[in-house]
């Protein structure tokens, strides 16, 4: 009969030399536990990575294979970007990045909102109402995590639609010679016959002007 040996990296429950680790790594499994952050990390499409203006230089590991401040970009199917951050090592670290929406197939002219979560699922807003680039700092605990969950609230195309709805709507009834001066401008009769329809039908960034 084989017999394994027992492996001197294997973790154990058991083990209370193995019990910092061990909570690291539930600290992780946690975003997987959260429907939220689980449609980013196991779903979403893998972006480009950010640029750090801290920590500079970047900390590295003992044997300088790889640096202690570990990042994912990831985009879900609905357009929402999760940018996943862990440290690695022993010590905190302050980190800063400046993200560009445009970078991550997001309308770069677009009004975003940004949430901070935690393992645990513990979220705050730390960016509301702005448009990119989106400057995000913080600082993560030896052996943390953090995600920043990034959605677009409202883009560049609605709010015109709505600003000239609003015009519209206050305007008033028609009168013969404010239809006659109207005519004179194409873009705004087509506005005006098909408010209703830009409104409840056409999705965002469909109609073009």
């Amino acid at each position: 009969m084989l017999r394994l040996r027992p492996r001197k990296h294997a973790l154990s429950f058991q083990n209370p030399d193995h019990r910092k680790i061990l909570d690291f790594l539930d600290r992780l499994v946690g975003y997987y536990r959260n429907d939220r952050t689980c449609a980013q990390l196991a779903y979403g499409q893998l972006m480009r990575p950010v640029t750090f203006a801290q920590p500079s230089p970047m900390p590295m590991s003992a044997d300088g294979h790889f640096p202690l401040l570990f990042h994912g970009v990831f985009r879900s199917h609905t357009g929402e970007v999760g940018i996943f951050l862990v440290n690695a090592g022993g010590e905190s670290i302050n980190f800063a990045f400046d993200l560009d929406p445009a970078c991550h197939g997001m309308d770069a002219e677009a009004t975003f909102e940004v949430d901070q979560i935690a393992p645990d699922g513990e979220t705050s807003q730390v960016i509301a109402g702005k448009k990119g680039p989106l400057e995000l700092a913080g600082s993560l605990a030896a052996r943390g995590a953090t995600m920043f969950h990034v959605r677009l609230v409202r883009t560049a195309s609605k709010a015109k639609n709505n600003a000239l709805t609003s015009t519209w709507r206050h305007a008033g009834p028609l009168s013969r010679e404010k239809v006659i001066a109207t005519a004179s401008s194409i873009r705004a009769c087509l506005f005006y016959s098909n408010v209703w329809r830009v409104e409840n039908l056409c999705p965002v960034g469909h109609f073009r002007w």
